[in-house]
């Protein structure tokens, strides 16, 4: 009987544990936008037809860390003046070493660079 007894009570703290666990993750709300694409041309004049380079990347929000790994791909659409869509990539292509997890994570802004032609 007291064996039966530990195991319910035991069952109820998992039960109650679940359920606050549960609780919490229903009161957490992810912003809706973690970070911002941010887009910069880097020539200040182009001829027509010629090459533009753009800077891309990412900016977090204060308190919100991005991933290096794995790569987060940002893709330019079709717009004026676009001949084609473009995906570029930031990050890492491998997972950090185990014991450095914490250098995952972009530590300021680092951008990546696309040529359009």
């Amino acid at each position: 009987m007291r064996k039966f007894a530990t195991a319910v009570g035991l069952i109820g703290v998992l039960l109650l544990r679940g359920i606050d666990e549960a609780r919490a993750d229903e009161e957490f709300e992810p912003p809706e936008e973690p970070a911002k694409i941010v887009v910069h041309v880097l020539d200040e004049t182009y001829p027509a037809g010629g090459k533009v380079t753009l800077q891309v990347g990412l900016q977090p929000i204060e308190g919100v860390k991005i991933n290096r790994y794995p790569k987060v791909r940002i893709r330019i659409g079709e717009q004026d003046g676009v001949v084609a869509p473009k995906n570029v990539e930031i990050g890492d292509a491998t997972p950090p070493p185990p014991g450095k997890e914490g250098n995952n994570y972009f530590a300021s802004f680092e951008p990546a660079q696309l040529e359009f032609d």
